[in-house]
């Protein structure tokens, strides 16, 4: 199990001072959509997701991709 840290707007990964996953949301495309596929793709299998702000809307939008 990979616990992903996402980030806050306008913050980035550096946030979350972890040595975990923190993807920089703002390079993964253009839409909460994107970002999902691309966390996603990035760390198959199963996840805790831990958002603060904006990450949290993109944990959300990974957990409907993942059970959509």
């Amino acid at each position: 199990m990979t616990v992903v840290f996402l980030h806050a707007f306008p913050l980035d990964e550096r946030m979350w001072r972890t040595d975990s996953p923190a993807p920089r949301l703002y390079g993964l495309g253009r839409t909460m959509d994107d970002w999902a596929d691309a966390v996603l793709e990035a760390h198959p299998g199963r996840l805790i997701l831990v958002g603060a702000s904006m990450g949290g809307y993109a944990a959300i939008a990974i957990v409907s991709a993942r059970f959509a």
